[in-house]
């Protein structure tokens, strides 16, 4: 097969079932406009969809981190180590559009923009003619778990009430990792 279901298509304006494929519903759902032969799914434009991203990735993060290690000393051989990592907002719905879709008139509001910071502390030792190396390692230090928006919609008709959408976002909560490494 050529990987076409036939599946009845809805007619949004009457109601009705129109014979057709999935495919059909790909034209439906992005617009005739979209392609330049409508029976021929491989002629997609991707006017309807240019320019969206559909990752919900932030589009900026930037992570900084440095480590001290004190060479001499009461403390030699010690390393103290900090980071902070930044994540810009993240989209959360898409606008899907084209000419003949209609737009998304309540989106759930994009993930705020938030600072993580690390920390780590160190020791480098030698034993039985080894170099070794003990750090624990703490992320999320201040253990910031949850990112909440919540977004209210008027109708400007005034045809039903408030509506409100929200995005909750659950981060991984501060976690530690003490390795122990070893250098021949």
């Amino acid at each position: 097969g050529n990987g076409f279901n036939l599946a009845p298509l809805i007619d949004p304006i009457t109601g009705e079932k129109v014979p057709g494929t999935k495919y059909d519903r790909w034209v439906f759902a992005l617009g005739e406009e979209n392609f330049t032969d409508v029976t021929d799914p491989t002629t997609f434009t991707g006017e309807g969809v240019n320019g969206l991203d559909l990752s919900f990735v932030p589009n900026w993060n930037l992570s900084l981190w440095n480590k001290y290690r004190f060479r001499e000393g009461l403390l030699a051989n010690l390393e103290l180590a900090g980071g902070v990592k930044y994540f810009g907002e993240s989209p959360t719905s898409v606008p899907i559009g084209g000419r003949t879709l209609s737009e998304n008139k309540f989106p759930t509001p994009p993930t705020p923009s938030r600072i993580e910071f690390d920390a780590s502390i160190g020791y480098r030792f030698e034993w039985m003619q080894t170099r070794w190396r003990i750090a624990l390692k703490v992320n999320n230090l201040l253990n910031d778990r949850v990112d909440e928006e919540v977004v209210q919609y008027s109708d400007p008709d005034g045809l039903i009430d408030p509506v409100h959408r929200r995005t909750r976002v659950l981060y991984a909560p501060r976690t530690y990792r003490l390795t122990l490494s070893a250098s021949f």
